[in-house]
C-alpha cells in the first residue's frame, strides 16, 4: 500500500471510511482522506489489540489490497454491519513502514482519541461464554445481581472469563479509553456502554449477594478504571506524572517493549522532560539512557538512581551494555515499585495518617545537582558516609538466614548518645520518620498519638502477634535477636515499654485502646513497617554506629553515599576497574535531613557511576 505523506506543520492524520455494503459477506472496502487535526469531521476511533500479526486477511483500502490482522478484519465486518463509516484505526491510517511518520503520529495519538466522538473498544468476536457475560452485564448494571440459585455455571465465571481476554491485558487501550470521551464495548455483535460496565463491575465485586462468590481483582481492569475516574472523569481531572502512569500500569502488555513507554505518553504531564518525542528508530537501551539523563538534568536531582536505577546485579550491566543508573523504564515492577515511588511521588498514597515518608527526605540538604555525563560514566559529587557493619535478612531471599555476628562494639561509635535517643532512633527508623525532633515522646506532630510507641513495641516480644503475614511476621521472629548498640530489639523493646514512662502512657491511653489506639496502629503504623519489610529492604547498623535499612541487592564491600543532588543515601560497589555500580538506595537514621553536609566531616569528591 502506497501512503500519500502526512503534513505535520497542520497535524494532519488520516481517517477511513468503511464503505456499506447490503451483503453481509461482501469484501471489506474502505477510503482514505487526509483531515487536520486542527478541522476534524465527526469520526470514531477504534481501540482494540492487533493479535497475530501473521494471521491476515485481504480488505481493499482506496482500491489497492491492504492485509489487516484477523482480530481488525473481524472487527471491521462488525462495525459495518452497524453502520459505523468513518474511523480512525492505527494500523491502517498511520503507514507502519514509515518509521518518521510513525514517531510523528504516536505522539498525536492522545488528541485523536480525545478528540473522537466515541471509542470503539473492539475486545473480540462473541461466543457463548460473552453472551452470558454481556447478558450479566446488563442486569448488574440494573441492580438486579444474580441470584444465589444461578450457579451453572457460577455467577462471575462468565464475566471472568470475559475479563481475562487479550484485550484488557494490552497497554495501548490504557490511554485510549482514559482519554475518550465516549465508550463503547464491542463484543461481536454484542455492546454496552461504559457507564453500565463499570456499574456492573462494581456491582460484582462487591459481591452483592452473601452466599454469591465475588468477581476476582484484575490488576489491568482495576488500574484502567481508577486512570479513568482520575483524568477523565473527576471534577478535576488532569495528568498524571510519568513516573505515576507507568506504576500504574505495570501488569500492561506490549508487543514492542518500548510501547511500554510510548502508550501512556497521552496521559502524563510531564513526557518532555523524558522523550522529547516517541522515536522508534532509537534501541531500547538508548531510550532508557536517554530518559534516565533527561530526568537528572531537566529535574536537577538524582534521585532516580538508587531508587528506580536497574542495579550491580542486571544481566545487561554486568554484560557492559547498560549502565547501572540507568531504570529499565519499560519493564518497572509494580509489585516492588511501592516504596521507591513513595519517595518519588508525594501523593502516590495517603499520607495524611501514616508516619511513612511523611517528612520529606533531603539527605544532603537539598544541594543542587550538576552531574557531568560522557562515554557511558555519569560523574557526580559524593561524599562517604560509612560501610554497612551488619545487615539482616531481605524477605526476598530464599528461606532464613543466620543473622549476622555482632559487632566489636567496643569500637563501634554510637552517634545517637543516650539509650534514651537510641532507642528513638530505633524507632524512627522502623517507620522512616527522618526528623527525630518531630518524633518526641509526646508526639504533638499530627498524626501521631503518644500512646503508638508503647503498643508497637509490642511487636517486638515474643509472646505477641500482631496480625502480619506468615513470611513478614517469621521476619519479625527472626530480627528480635538483631543486636543494636549491645542490645537485641526485642531487649530494647522490652526495657522501653516498661520504663516509668511508658508505663504512664499507657495508663493514660488505656480508655482508648481498644477504639482508637489498636484501630489506628493495625490500619497505620503496622501497615508501614510490613511496606519496609516487604519491599525487601534489610535492617542494618553501619561501621559509623547509624541504625537503618539498605537496599536488599547490597553486598560485603559495598559503600554508603551521599550524592549531591540526591534525597536518599546510596549504595555504591566499588568496580575493580576504578569508578563504582549503583546498588540501590539506603535510610541511615540521622543523616536523611542533611546533618552530615551540615557537619562537613567528609569533603565532598568525583564519584564515577558506571
Amino acid at each position: 500500500m502506497d501512503y500519500r505523506p502526512l503534513n505535520p506543520v497542520i497535524s494532519e492524520i488520516r481517517l477511513i471510511t468503511l464503505l456499506p455494503d447490503d451483503n453481509s459477506l461482501a469484501e471489506i472496502r474502505c477510503t482514505l482522506e487526509h483531515v487536520s487535526l486542527a478541522h476534524l469531521p465527526r469520526y470514531t476511533a477504534l481501540s482494540y489489540f492487533w493479535g497475530d500479526a501473521d494471521d491476515t486477511r485481504e480488505i481493499s483500502l482506496d482500491g489497492k489490497a491492504f492485509r489487516a490482522t484477523i482480530n481488525l478484519y473481524n472487527a471491521l465486518f462488525s462495525l459495518r454491519s452497524k453502520g459505523v463509516s468513518r474511523l480512525w484505526i492505527d494500523a491502517v491510517c498511520i503507514n507502519q513502514a514509515d518509521i518518521n511518520e510513525k514517531n510523528e503520529q504516536i505522539f498525536l495519538m492522545g488528541s485523536i482519541y480525545r478528540r473522537a466522538w466515541e471509542v470503539i473498544a473492539w475486545v473480540g468476536m462473541e461466543d457463548e461464554s460473552s453472551a452470558r457475560a454481556f447478558d450479566l452485564i446488563e442486569r448488574l448494571s440494573r441492580g438486579d445481581p444474580p441470584s444465589t440459585t444461578e450457579t451453572d455455571p457460577p455467577p462471575f465465571d462468565d464475566l471472568s472469563l470475559f475479563l481475562q481476554r487479550e484485550y484488557w491485558s494490552r497497554v495501548w487501550i490504557i490511554q485510549e479509553i482514559v482519554l475518550a470521551r465516549v465508550v463503547i464495548i464491542h463484543c461481536g455483535q454484542r455492546q454496552t456502554n461504559w457507564q453500565d460496565f463499570c456499574r456492573a463491575i462494581q456491582t460484582a465485586k462487591d459481591g452483592p449477594v452473601s452466599q454469591s462468590p465475588k468477581l476476582p481483582t484484575y490488576p489491568n481492569l482495576e488500574g484502567l478504571l481508577q486512570l479513568r475516574r482520575d483524568i477523565s472523569e473527576s471534577n478535576q481531572s488532569k495528568p498524571i506524572p510519568l513516573l505515576e502512569a507507568l506504576y500504574r500500569s505495570w501488569t500492561a502488555r506490549s508487543t514492542d517493549p518500548r510501547d511500554k513507554v510510548f502508550g501512556i505518553l497521552g496521559l502524563v504531564n510531564d513526557a518532555s522532560t523524558y522523550i522529547p518525542a516517541p522515536n522508534y528508530k532509537e534501541p531500547v537501551e538508548d531510550l532508557c539512557r536517554g530518559m534516565a539523563l533527561g530526568a537528572i538534568f531537566r529535574k536537577g536531582n538524582l534521585d532516580i538512581l538508587p531508587l528506580l536505577g536497574r542495579g550491580s546485579d542486571d544481566p545487561s550491566v554486568t554484560s557492559g551494555q547498560s549502565p547501572s543508573w540507568a531504570p529499565r523504564w519499560h519493564s518497572l515492577n509494580g509489585m516492588k515499585l511501592r516504596r521507591q515511588i513513595a519517595y518519588l511521588l508525594d501523593d502516590i498514597r495517603p499520607f495524611d495518617e501514616s508516619p511513612l515518608f511523611r517528612d520529606k527526605i533531603h539527605a544532603t540538604g537539598g544541594l543542587s545537582s550538576e552531574p557531568l555525563y560522557g562515554n557511558g560514566v555519569l560523574t557526580c559529587q559524593g561524599m562517604l558516609v560509612g560501610h554497612v557493619e551488619a545487615a539482616g535478612r531481605s524477605i526476598l531471599d530464599d528461606g532464613h538466614s543466620q543473622l549476622p555476628e555482632p559487632p566489636n562494639f567496643d569500637r563501634l561509635p554510637n552517634p545517637y548518645g543516650t539509650k534514651k535517643e537510641t532507642f528513638r532512633a530505633i524507632y524512627c527508623t522502623f517507620l522512616c520518620i527522618a526528623d527525630l525532633s518531630m518524633a518526641s515522646y509526646s508526639y504533638n506532630a499530627p498524626g501521631f498519638r503518644k500512646a503508638y510507641l508503647p503498643e508497637v513495641l509490642r511487636i517486638w516480644r515474643s509472646s505477641y502477634r500482631a496480625g502480619f503475614d506468615p513470611k513478614t511476621q517469621d521476619w519479625i521472629d527472626e530480627h528480635r535477636s538483631f543486636i543494636i548498640h549491645g542490645r537485641t530489639i526485642e531487649s530494647w523493646a522490652h526495657w522501653m515499654t516498661w520504663t516509668c514512662r511508658a508505663i504512664m502512657i499507657r495508663e493514660k491511653a488505656a480508655k482508648e485502646r481498644r477504639y482508637l489506639l489498636r484501630r489506628d496502629v493495625k490500619h497505620f503504623i503496622l501497615p508501614d513497617l510490613a511496606y519496609m519489610i516487604e519491599s525487601g529492604m534489610r535492617l542494618m547498623l553501619t561501621d559509623r554506629g547509624h541504625i537503618g535499612w539498605a537496599h536488599p541487592r547490597w553486598r560485603t564491600g559495598d559503600a554508603l553515599y551521599l550524592l549531591k543532588g540526591c534525597s536518599v543515601p546510596v549504595i555504591l560497589r566499588p568496580r575493580a576497574e576504578g569508578g563504582f555500580l549503583v546498588v540501590g538506595d539506603a535510610y541511615i537514621q540521622g543523616l536523611m535531613n542533611g546533618e552530615a553536609v551540615k557537619d562537613a566531616v567528609e569533603s565532598w569528591v568525583e564519584v564515577y557511576l558506571h
